[in-house]
């Protein structure tokens, strides 16, 4: 599976404690120290990825939230800099698709993207992991205001086959079973 947005790891841990082997992508240094013990803990089921996911293979601007780890952010609104106690950071980023080439990876059951605004790119980015692969996806909905219709609409045009629930703050999508 693929946590994007993996923060200190607990989804990741929940998933290596029902058996799943857990690529888990964290781009800031001060959680990602704190998922690397969570990875240590679980056993060898979580690889902790010092990176984001996007659309492109590379480095983007973040915008480091010192007062909400949570809020920590690539895609600030207008004005948000100025709201929260933001510094700038340089940060890798790559896509799915390259990411899962790259190590050779042959199948991924399960995405879990809770990244802050920027999931659209990593779905930009994992236009071949979709088609190929088809995991099931439980993606946050309440970065952006047009969220859930773009989100879905990204998902339908890469993959016409997913199945696509909108919950609420998450979407929800699965190939049909076969």
């Amino acid at each position: 599976m693929i946590d994007a947005g993996s923060f200190i790891g607990d989804f990741a841990a929940y998933a290596a404690a029902r058996g799943a082997f857990c690529y888990a992508f964290e781009p800031v240094d001060a959680t990602f120290e704190i998922l690397e013990k969570t990875a240590e803990l679980n056993g060898g089921k979580i690889f902790p990825v010092k990176k984001g996911l996007g659309n492109i293979d590379g480095e983007v601007e973040m915008f480091i939230d010192d007062e909400d780890p949570g809020g920590n952010t690539i895609n600030v609104q207008q004005g948000d800099i100025t709201n929260h106690k933001k510094n700038r950071h340089n940060i890798s980023i790559a896509t799915l698709d390259k990411f899962a080439a790259d190590n050779n990876i042959n199948k991924i059951d399960f995405i879990k993207a809770d990244i802050e605004g920027a999931e659209r790119d990593m779905l930009a980015g994992a236009k071949n992991v979709l088609k190929e692969f088809a995991p099931k996806l439980a993606i946050c909905t309440y970065h952006l205001p047009d969220d859930p219709k773009v989100l879905e609409k990204l998902i339908l045009e890469t993959n016409p086959k997913y199945r696509v629930r909108q919950g609420p703050k998450k979407l929800y999508a699965s190939p049909p079973v076969k």
